[in-house]
């Protein structure tokens, strides 16, 4: 089935509530609720700092960025680029062989 925008080659999530609503034989309504809860809880669980493994996908985590000296590209000049948490996700194994093929 093929799910994304083929103008802008991208996956968005009304097309995964479209596909999970074709594949499952549930309405959309239905569909919208359980990929909410999916995106929910993974968002629920990494502000709690927690990590998420996903077999056959990958693993998402917190990774703490410490403070740093940056510089503005436009005018060359030296920026406190202040400490941040940012989400780092490793696909597994088997999705690299996928997207590799």
């Amino acid at each position: 089935m093929e799910i994304k925008d083929q103008k802008t080659k991208t996956l968005v999530r009304n097309h995964i509530e479209k596909a999970v609503a074709e594949e499952s034989g549930i309405s959309i309504e239905k569909a919208k609720i359980l990929v909410g809860a999916f995106f929910d809880e993974i968002t629920a669980t990494l502000a709690r700092g927690e990590q998420v493994k996903l077999i056959d996908f990958g693993n998402f985590r917190l990774l703490n960025k410490r403070e740093r000296t940056g510089h503005h590209p436009a005018t060359g000049k030296e920026i406190q680029i202040p400490a941040r948490r940012v989400v780092s996700f490793t696909p597994c194994d088997k999705l690299r062989q996928v997207v590799s093929e």
